[in-house]
């Protein structure tokens, strides 16, 4: 079985905690690799990381995930 490496990117813990616990039960072949709550934390965990998956909230504050995939420029991550 291939293996996925993936990180969270949300501004609600809770949600982030939810998602990573999902991937855990049903998707054994993700492996959650961090999270982070900002957009700045996100950003310097894909860097750092290079997952193959980013599970990305549109709105993060008064931010917007959109605005991190902008920033990035090249994406080489589903």
């Amino acid at each position: 079985m291939t293996r996925l490496s993936a990180i969270i990117i949300d501004d609600e813990k809770n949600a982030g905690e939810a998602l990573a616990a999902l991937l855990a039960l049903y998707c054994r072949e993700v492996d959650v690799l961090g999270q982070a709550t900002t957009l700045g934390a996100g950003m310097d965990l894909i860097r750092e990381q290079h997952p193959q998956l980013v599970f990305l909230d549109i709105a993060i504050g008064e931010q917007n995930g959109f605005e991190l995939l902008d920033r990035l420029g090249p994406i080489d991550f589903q």
